[in-house]
Formats: C-alpha cells, structure tokens, sequence
C-alpha cells in the first residue's frame, strides 16, 4: 500500500501484489490491488481485467471490487462490457436493492463510481440508470447534489465544448 499510496510507484506495488496472490491465491484483497496498480503501471488490459475479475470471483458482494471491474472496463475502452457488467454486479451485491435503501455506505462504495465514471465518458442514460437506484434522501445529501448536476447538465457541457472545438 504504501509504494501505491506514497511512492506512487505502481509497478512495484503491483509486484508485491504479484507475490501475495502466487502465495494467496485465494487472497481477494491481493487481486483487486494488483488490477489497480497494474491499471496505474499502464499494464495491458487483458491482465488488469483478469485480476479484477478474480477478486470480484473471490468475494462477489464486495462492492468495491464490483465497481472498479465496472469502471476499469469502461477506462479500457469496453463500454458494452462495462454496462453488462454493471446488472450483474448488482444482482451480486444488492439484487434487491434493500441494502443502498437501508444504508448510504453501499451508495457512496458502489453506485457512486460507477456513476461518475459513465458521467464523465458522456454515457449518460446509463449513468441515470445508477442514480435512479440511490434513494432519494440518500441522494438529497452530500455531493450527491453535485453529482445530480453533473447529470444534467453533462450533455449541454459536452455539447457546448463540441461546438466550440468545431
């Protein structure tokens, strides 16, 4: 953690992680941050996907692990994927959505990055589809507020940079 956090030096954090799942296995912690920091060294994306994908196959109701899978496919150009990806991730980490209603911790782990990053890659619809599953008074505090702007005015702003490149 620390030569992620601290040094920044993702391909040694990555090889650390390396040798904690060669020995772990089974060590989904091991796997999701070797995918993060092999992200961040800029490994290929075959191999950053396989670790996410086995730490969201160690702990499957791990939200975290759930939404960087999610996001990490979007950043790697695989939109569909990423949105597929996404209603089964859901239906592994709170099919009924009894737990986000219940407790804003799942919404602020889960929900909120998946729907920042199709925010930002101008996927909208699929980015209300993760608002309309907070509950409101979850989405009344806090930088939810914020991020409903985003919401709309993201195509007005991306529309407006269009034709101002134009």
């Amino acid at each position: 953690r620390y030569l992620s956090v601290v040094e920044a030096d993702y391909a040694a954090a990555a090889r650390v992680y390396q040798a904690c799942v060669s020995r772990f296995p089974d060590d989904d912690y091991a796997w999701h941050y070797r995918g993060f920091n092999l992200h961040r060294a800029g490994a290929t994306g075959a191999e950053v996907e396989a670790a996410f994908r086995t730490a969201v196959k160690l702990a499957e109701e791990n939200p975290w692990w759930n939404s960087r899978l999610v996001t990490f496919l979007n950043a790697d150009g695989q939109p569909r994927a990423s949105y597929a990806e996404w209603k089964v991730a859901v239906e592994r980490v709170d099919p009924e959505g009894t737990i986000v209603r219940a407790n804003m911790w799942l919404a602020r782990n889960f929900h909120r990055w998946v729907f920042r990053e199709w925010v930002n890659a101008g996927r909208t619809s699929w980015a209300r589809e993760v608002y309309d599953l907070v509950p409101e008074r979850v989405r009344a505090r806090g930088n939810w507020r914020y991020l409903q702007r985003q919401l709309e005015n993201g195509p007005r702003a991306a529309w407006r940079s269009f034709l101002q490149d134009l």
